[in-house]
């Protein structure tokens, strides 16, 4: 008979800390771990989590590593540095970098495929608040929802194709702080009416969720970690767990736009991808070419709709028709700026 994936493993929510005083200070950091299930082998499947804690101020909450093959550890090693570091902080601020272990697990040769589930096909960022009851991703999602829901703010970190940093919200209230956070480009995102990422679940139970997509998928980029870590101290300092005094970045030009103008490949192909990310091009200048696999020699030019700003490729030169290849943002579809 088959069974589903969750029915062959143990979820138990268990806890271990290990408590360190700094020397400074009343500031600690505390390191715990989340049990999530086994595997059929036995072992444990765990996540690692880290609290500095003051004792007292807002309690953030801020995860990565949901999608296998999605790095932002160097920005948690950043933020661990910081925090360990300097005395100018309060509150509590929760790191957990990589927060799925079963997607971390579905490796395919050099790659890690882990934005959905191999067994079900589904996102495993779609599985919350979760059900300790039903399917792996939704048991593995219980006990992260609880951890996060303790918090009044959380921060989920992914990446996305390749491409610019830039934050998502789900709801248009966050637009002026996100913005004054003065590094990323914000997005609004349709909220969902189920199968919820955590921010939009975290919203539902009337406190405050945001996604910052970090940059391109399986890159250690130093000068976008740093972005997207000087964009969280920024958040930091205006939901209070930065004290006055901090030095802090300055902020830059960012931008809110609420929609993607997205092209797709028209004949199968090699993609030539001839401009960097972030370039802005004019109505008419050619945005890519693809190399038709049809026809040897022939090559199609794509041209910009709209004056705009190229915020993604597809992580691939390969291209099958009817394929999104490249998204930009119109500049006629931001309807915010500062910087």
């Amino acid at each position: 008979m088959d069974r589903e994936v969750g029915d062959s493993l143990i979820f138990i929510l268990v806890e271990t800390r290990t408590k360190v005083s700094y020397n400074h200070l009343m500031n600690t950091r505390e390191e715990f771990t989340l049990s999530v299930g086994s595997s059929v082998t036995g072992a444990d499947l765990s996540i690692k989590g880290y609290r500095f804690n003051s004792g007292v101020g807002p309690k953030i909450y801020i995860q990565g590593g949901t999608h296998g093959g999605e790095v932002t550890f160097l920005i948690f090693k950043l933020l661990n540095d910081f925090l360990s570091n300097n005395t100018k902080w309060q509150g509590s601020v929760t790191l957990v970098p990589i927060a799925n272990p079963f997607s971390w697990n579905q490796r395919v040769h050099y790659t890690t495929v882990g934005k959905f589930n191999f067994y079900d096909g589904k996102d495993w960022n779609r599985a919350f608040p979760g059900n300790k009851e039903e399917s792996t991703a939704e048991r593995w999602a219980d006990v992260i929802f609880q951890e996060a829901s303790k918090h009044d703010f959380v921060i989920d970190l992914h990446t996305s194709r390749l491409s610019l940093p830039f934050m998502i919200i789900s709801r248009e209230d966050l637009v002026d702080e996100m913005l004054r956070s003065g590094i990323l480009p914000t997005y609004l995102a349709s909220k969902m009416d189920k199968n919820f990422p955590l921010p939009d679940a975290i919203d539902n139970i009337s406190k405050k969720g945001i996604t910052i997509e970090c940059g391109s998928h399986d890159s250690m980029d130093t000068k976008n970690a740093q972005k997207c870590f000087e964009a969280i101290l920024n958040l930091l300092r205006i939901n209070g767990v930065l004290k006055d005094g901090e030095s802090l970045p300055e902020t830059s030009t960012a931008f809110y736009f609420k929609k993607y103008d997205s092209y797709f490949s028209p004949e199968s192909g090699f993609v030539e991808y001839i401009h960097p990310l972030g370039q802005q091009l004019e109505k008419g200048e050619t945005l890519y070419r693809v190399n038709i696999t049809k026809n040897l020699g022939e090559v199609l030019e794509i041209k910009a709709r709209e004056n705009c700003i190229i915020m993604k490729y597809q992580p691939t030169h390969i291209a099958t028709v009817g394929d999104e290849v490249v998204s930009v943002v119109n500049l006629s579809d931001i309807t915010k700026k500062v910087g």
